[in-house]
C-alpha cells in the first residue's frame, strides 16, 4: 500500500453522475477522482465559521472508498484513492504543528475491526510516521489519537485473539476471546510507555453479551470493544467500549479501572436523560470534568441517535445532562458516529452508518447539516466512521497542478492546495512562448476558465499574496502534454517567503 499519488486510473464522465442512488464528482482536470457528492442539507447559520470536513467514507455504495476533506459549500479539497479504504481522517498537532492522520488496511473476515496501520502525514501530505501496536504489529482502525496533553505520543488500539474458558457462558473449555488492547507510543521513537489489556481488567461476565442473549458463536467471543481512548492532564485514560455500553476511567500507572460510567459495574447515578447506549468516540471536556459522546442507538425514552455533553460530579458520583445534539430528523445509527467539542466552540456530529454531518451550537442548536453521497441513503449504504473538522489546515501538495483543455475553455484544479486564491491562464502557439492571457478566481476544487481560442495554455496558481505556488505542465488543444516542465515551489521556499 502506497500513501503517494497514484497515476490517472481510468477515464470517466466530465459531470457530477448520478448511479445506484449515491451522487458523486467528477473532473476534467483529474478524471481519476470520484469522490461522493457532499450534499448540503441546511445551510450554515450567522454563528458558523468555514472550515473543512474530514471524512473517510466506505460501504457498498461508495464508487471510490478514499479519504476525502470537504469545505463547508461542500467542495473537495483533497482526497487520495490510492490510500483506498481508510478511518479515522484528522487534523492533529505533532509537537505544535497540524499534521493529518489516518488509519488505512482492511477489515477482519467479520467486518468488526481492523488490521492495518495509523499514518502521519505532513502538510505536504507527505507520509512522516507509520505507526502500529507491540502486540501483533498492527494497528485497529477505531482509534489514533495524538493526546492534548502530551502533543508526541499516539494512543492506538489492537486485537489478538486468546484462548479462553467459555463453558460458564455456554460456550466450549478451548473458546477463545478477542482480547482488546490499547497502548500509548512514543511517536518519535515507537517506544511502548502503556499498554492495557481489556482481558485483565473487564471480565467477560462484565459484557452485555453473553450466553442468553448471543445469536452467534461470534458474539461470544467478541466482547468487548475500545472504540475510543483519550488522556487526562493526570495522566489516566479515557475509555469506551460499545459492547459493554461502558466508558472507563482507567489508572495511568497500573492500569485498574478508577471508575466506570454505564455498563454492569456502574459507578454513576444518571440524572433526566443522561443515559446512553451504543456510545462512540467519548472525549472528555470542559477541563476533564465532563465528556461528550456519540450515543447511537434508540433506548427507552429516546428515539433517535443523540450527540451528548454530560457533566460528572465526582462528589456524588452522578451524571448529569448538559446538551444534546439532536439529528434534523431522527435515526438511528447502528454503529460508528463520532462528537468532537471544536476549538471554534461548536460541535460537531458525524452518525456513523448514515452519511449525515451536523453542526451545533453548544446549546443544541442546529446550525449546519449536509449528507456524503445522497439524504436518503441510510442504513450502512454509505457510511462513514467519524465526521470531523478542521479550521486550521494549510496545505502544499509537493505536485504540479492540473489541468485540461479543449481549445477554448481550460479545468485547473490542485489536488490537496488549501491556499490557491486565483489561477491565470497562458496561451500561445508554440509550446514555448506563452503569454498571460486571463486571470480567474479559483471556484471550488476544479475552476473552468474560458480562454481565447489558441494551441497551447498552461496555467499558473497564485495564493492571495501574489506568490506564484505552482505552474502546470503545457497542454494542447489535442488534449495531450506538449512539455512535462510543470514545477511547484517547495514547502520551505513557501515557508521562507518574506510576502507571507
Amino acid at each position: 500500500m502506497s500513501l503517494l499519488r497514484s497515476s490517472f486510473l481510468t477515464s470517466l464522465a466530465f459531470s457530477v453522475a448520478l448511479v445506484h442512488g449515491q451522487e458523486f464528482l467528477s473532473f476534467h482536470s483529474r478524471p481519476d477522482l470520484t469522490p461522493l457528492k457532499l450534499i448540503i442539507t441546511k445551510e450554515p447559520t450567522a454563528e458558523y465559521r468555514d472550515g473543512y470536513y474530514l471524512t473517510c467514507p466506505w460501504s457498498t455504495d461508495v464508487p471510490q472508498p478514499a479519504p476525502a476533506i470537504y469545505t463547508s459549500k461542500g467542495d473537495l479539497v483533497w482526497t487520495d484513492p490510492e490510500i483506498g479504504q481508510c478511518f479515522n481522517l484528522d487534523v492533529q498537532t505533532l509537537n505544535g504543528t497540524n499534521v493529518l492522520t489516518v488509519w488505512n488496511g482492511t477489515l477482519n473476515t467479520f467486518g468488526r475491526y481492523g488490521v492495518g496501520k495509523s499514518y502521519i502525514l505532513d502538510s505536504t501530505y507527505a507520509v512522516t510516521h507509520v505507526l502500529t501496536t507491540s502486540i501483533n504489529d498492527t494497528s485497529d482502525l477505531h482509534e489514533f489519537t495524538i493526546p492534548i496533553t502530551t502533543n508526541s505520543t499516539a494512543l492506538i488500539p489492537a486485537y489478538l485473539p486468546v484462548q479462553a474458558n467459555l463453558s460458564e457462558y455456554g460456550g466450549t473449555e478451548n473458546g477463545w476471546v478477542l482480547a482488546n488492547f490499547f497502548e500509548e507510543i512514543d511517536i518519535a521513537t515507537g517506544e511502548v510507555l502503556f499498554k492495557w489489556n481489556s482481558t485483565e481488567h473487564v471480565p467477560f461476565s462484565a459484557s452485555y453479551t453473553t450466553a442468553e442473549n448471543s445469536t452467534t458463536a461470534y458474539d461470544a467471543w467478541d466482547y468487548f470493544r475500545i472504540n475510543s481512548v483519550d488522556k487526562d492532564d493526570k495522566g489516566n485514560y479515557l475509555a469506551d467500549s460499545s459492547h459493554t455500553q461502558a466508558v472507563y476511567y482507567i489508572n495511568g500507572t497500573d492500569g485498574e479501572i478508577i471508575w466506570q460510567l454505564g455498563g454492569k459495574n456502574n459507578s454513576f447515578t444518571f440524572g433526566t436523560n443522561a443515559t446512553f447506549y451504543g456510545q462512540q468516540d467519548v472525549r472528555f471536556i470542559k477541563n476533564y470534568t465532563a465528556i461528550s459522546m456519540h450515543a447511537g442507538e434508540a433506548t427507552t425514552g429516546q428515539t433517535t441517535a443523540r450527540g451528548l455533553a454530560l457533566d460528572l460530579n465526582f462528589t456524588t458520583m452522578e451524571a448529569t445532562l448538559i446538551a444534546e445534539f439532536l439529528p434534523s430528523e431522527p435515526l438511528t445509527s447502528t454503529s460508528q458516529g463520532s462528537c468532537r467539542y471544536d476549538p471554534d466552540g461548536n460541535v460537531v456530529v458525524g452518525w456513523g452508518s448514515n452519511p449525515w454531518i451536523s453542526e451545533y451550537l453548544q446549546n443544541g442548536t442546529l446550525i449546519y447539516s449536509a449528507a456524503l453521497g445522497g439524504q436518503n441513503l441510510t442504513g450502512s449504504l454509505i457510511e462513514n466512521y467519524r465526521a470531523l473538522k478542521t479550521t486550521t489546515w494549510v496545505s502544499y501538495p509537493q505536485t504540479v497542478p492540473d489541468i485540461a483543455f479543449n481549445g477554448s475553455v481550460v479545468w485547473a484544479s490542485w489536488n490537496g492546495a488549501t491556499e490557491v486564491a486565483t489561477w491565470e491562464v497562458l496561451i500561445g502557439s508554440h509550446p514555448n512562448v506563452l503569454r498571460p492571457a486571463v486571470q480567474a478566481p479559483k471556484d471550488g476544487f476544479e475552476t473552468m476558465i474560458p480562454v481565447p481560442q489558441t494551441t497551447y495554455v498552461r496555467a499558473r496558481a497564485y495564493n492571495a499574496y501574489g506568490v506564484v505556488l505552482g505552474e502546470s505542465h503545457v497542454h494542447s488543444s489535442n488534449g495531450t502534454v506538449e512539455s512535462a516542465d510543470g514545477h511547484f515551489l517547495k514547502r520551505s521556499e513557501i515557508e521562507g517567503a518574506s510576502s507571507f
